[in-house]
């Protein structure tokens, strides 16, 4: 069941990786997301800063990169590879 659970939230995850590269960072509107109100709203920017802190603004964020590829792709390739990871382990059940 727990693994069930993680494969879920991977599809979740690679699935907001997916809407992120190919549809908010294409838009030249700042507007306020969801997520971005989910984090606003439980006060998560002034909880754990270093990790919620807006530091960009849109035109900014758009331009970070690490080796080469954007921030939402390295998140999609995580909740990937975590997927397969939970697979791999599912199959020797």
């Amino acid at each position: 069941a727990m693994v069930v659970a993680v494969l879920l939230l991977c599809a979740a995850g690679l699935t907001a990786a997916v809407f992120q590269h190919e549809v908010a960072s294409q838009t030249a509107s700042c507007a306020m997301g969801l997520a971005d109100k989910i984090v606003t709203a439980l006060g998560l920017e002034e909880l754990w800063p270093a990790v919620f802190m807006i530091t960009a603004n849109c035109a900014e964020a758009a331009a970070y990169r690490l080796l080469g590829l954007p921030y939402e792709v390295w998140s999609g390739l995580l909740f990937a590879g975590l997927a397969a990871l939970g697979l791999v382990v599912l199959g020797k059940r």
